[in-house]
């Protein structure tokens, strides 16, 4: 996912009343480029592939939410991973990495500090779009720091 917008092209009013919804429940980030070219077909351009029609953009807004669903489902599990790590203080080296969420690796997906998170598996080419990108693992592990003062604090805020 590197167009980090999907490109509409409508040609009325009533197409965009159709179309933006769609796009907007999703959370999908889109630009309205204009008219449609003579077929009158709407469309949406995203990453090099075209969606003509309502209900193939229907379809990519259905595989949109089935992507992003997919991508949280790796992510809470790496942080619920983390989180035991942190709290046991025992961990494996596997630990730290992340499952890949397109082709199903097994920790597939590490951090280096100096690239980010990177895609260990050469058959898949899969990284995280900008909207849905994980905290370093110093960052959640600074996350889970502040949580326990954060839990500290509020037992004296909201005592009697």
């Amino acid at each position: 996912m590197s167009q980090k917008e999907a490109w509409v092209y409508t040609n009325d009013l009533e197409e965009q009343g159709m179309i933006y919804p769609l796009l907007q429940e999703a959370n999908i980030p889109f630009v309205e480029f204009g008219p449609t070219s003579e077929e009158g077909t709407p469309y949406l351009e995203y990453n090099h592939f075209r969606f003509d029609g309502i209900d193939a953009i229907k379809d990519f807004v259905e595989q949109w939410k089935k992507e992003e669903r997919a991508i949280k489902k790796v992510v809470r599990e790496w942080m619920e991973r983390m989180r035991r790590a942190y709290e046991t203080r025992q961990s494996g080296s596997s630990d730290y990495d992340i499952d890949c969420p397109v082709c199903g690796g097994c920790r597939d997906i590490s951090y280096y500090p100096d690239k980010g998170w990177q895609n260990t598996n050469r058959d898949c080419s899969f990284t995280f779009p900008g909207h849905l990108m994980p905290p370093t693992p110093d960052e959640f592990r600074a996350y889970l720091e502040h949580e326990g003062l954060q839990q500290r604090i509020e037992m004296f805020l909201n005592s009697e």
